[in-house]
């Protein structure tokens, strides 16, 4: 008998994948496969830190809203239930020492009442500290004026974010009604715990 012919083939580059081969490169769909995916990794990541930023921007502003309020709620309970007064885009009252009148002098004892802020509280929108007045005093403004950074309201002591998110993002609005007092009138002076 005679003895068989192994039939041989010539090896291909594809027999050479399957059996641990090398190759050189990727194929185009395997290229469109990353890329695909990296888009979409990386669309996801943008607007989970486009959501972060705003997040801080917010919380930044409430802050910096609930230190003004506090302070000009903290002025009108020392001096005679009056307001500071608005002059030159700040409350300069608030910055100074003062005596019950309001008038402002030399830290000692014929000033004795502040100051209640070192600086003025930036909105990080606008990254100023200025204020410009309320259009119309005694009620809660509802549009922005001009590029300040506050509406201060000289009437009721309130002071509002001077910028257009305040006025579209309903989270501050709910904020500002829930926690700042009411909209008009003097600010609400809450007991302290334990005070009857």
């Amino acid at each position: 008998m005679a003895p068989r012919s192994l039939s041989r083939r010539t090896r291909t580059s594809q027999d050479f994948y399957f059996l641990g081969g090398s190759r050189s490169g990727f194929s185009l769909l395997e290229m469109l496969i990353v890329l695909t995916t990296m888009a979409i990794v990386a669309g996801v990541a943008l607007t989970h830190f486009q959501e972060s930023a705003l997040d801080a921007k917010r919380s930044v502003l409430i802050h910096n809203w609930h230190v003004y309020q506090s302070q000009i709620q903290l002025y009108q309970l020392t001096h005679l239930g009056r307001y500071p007064i608005l002059s030159n885009s700040q409350l300069p009252q608030l910055f100074q020492p003062t005596n019950q009148h309001g008038e402002t002098g030399p830290p000692g004892s014929a000033y004795p009442y502040g100051p209640y802020l070192d600086a003025p509280p930036i909105n990080p929108y606008t990254m100023t500290d200025t204020v410009v007045q309320v259009e119309k005093p005694g009620q809660k403004p509802t549009k922005p004026i001009g590029n300040a950074a506050w509406q201060y309201d000289p009437l009721t002591g309130h002071i509002w974010p001077n910028h257009p998110e305040f006025f579209q993002d309903a989270r501050l609005k709910k904020i500002s009604q829930a926690t700042l007092g009411p909209t008009s009138g003097s600010p609400t002076v809450r007991p302290l715990p334990g005070a009857k």
